[in-house]
């Protein structure tokens, strides 16, 4: 997704850290806020990114919040977070296609249907296969250790 700088806010704050006096004198860290009402998403994603988003980027009033303080630049600062939340936001909405995929496919299997019977006759078919395999294999070890063994006591 790409993200506008007219769907966000910006918040710019000093920063800690290296830099010696310049970070006392420019305030270059970022704090993006973006409403997920203004993003241009349908409401059923919406509700997909309340559900997937981290926990730490969206708050009770359905803002996410993506801070970053990385470089000495405030542009630079800037483009990280839009890229960071854009990034995140797409994240989100894979992850939520994919829970819904999985869960179809859970309740298909679950209903019996889409060939998961004969999957399963399959799989016994190789199970019984295997089974009559290393019983054959066994007999024939047997016999190769001691060849009185299968003759008929009389």
């Amino acid at each position: 997704m790409k993200l506008s700088e007219n769907d966000v806010t910006f918040e710019f704050m000093r920063s800690g850290g290296p830099g010696g006096q310049h970070v006392n004198r420019r305030s270059t860290a970022v704090r993006l806020r973006v409403s997920l009402e203004d993003l241009p998403i349908q409401f059923s994603q919406k509700k997909d990114l309340r559900q997937h988003l981290p926990a730490r980027l969206l708050t009770n009033d359905d803002e996410i919040i993506v801070e970053n303080r990385e470089s000495r630049s405030r542009q630079r600062n800037k483009e990280q977070a839009l890229n960071t939340a854009a990034q995140e936001i797409d994240n989100a909405l894979v992850r939520a296609r994919q829970s819904r995929r999985s869960k179809k496919r859970k309740q298909r299997v679950q209903s019996g249907g889409g060939g998961g019977g004969q999957q399963e006759d399959i799989i016994e078919k190789q199970k019984k296969r295997r089974r009559a395999e290393t019983t054959d294999d066994l007999l024939k070890q047997a016999y190769l250790e001691d060849p009185n063994l299968l003759e008929e006591d009389e």
